[in-house]
């Protein structure tokens, strides 16, 4: 008997929608950012992309410069998504590329113009 009543509460679980989870969307907007979280009122995901050591190194050393000469703390994820927004709106189509070598090649004809 509980069994039963075991498996029918899974059932009611299993057959509810799901909840929103809140880890995927936004907080509300604050003044302040948590550390690492974009200002602003704009929607967000937090997510992981795998980079190679060599654009780690290159983001640090753009982070740096910039630091150096304006005395402004520009993070990686910042510049990430700077670079990120700038192609987007760039109106440059990536739909021919296949790869991340044909996605690179597109992105740094355009930015050779």
């Amino acid at each position: 008997m509980t069994a039963k009543r075991s498996h029918a509460k899974v059932t009611d679980i299993l057959s509810r929608p799901a909840a929103p989870s809140s880890a995927k969307s936004s907080p509300a907007p604050a003044l302040h950012a948590a550390r690492g979280r974009p200002a602003g009122g704009e929607a967000w995901t937090k997510t992981t992309v795998v980079l190679y050591d060599r654009q780690l190194h290159a983001l640090d050393d753009v982070s740096h410069e910039i630091h150096g000469k304006h005395r402004a703390k520009v993070t990686r994820a910042e510049i990430i998504r700077a670079m990120v927004d700038a192609v987007l709106s760039s109106g440059l189509s990536l739909a021919d590329a296949t790869t991340e070598v044909a996605v690179r090649e597109l992105v740094a004809a355009r930015l050779k113009r």
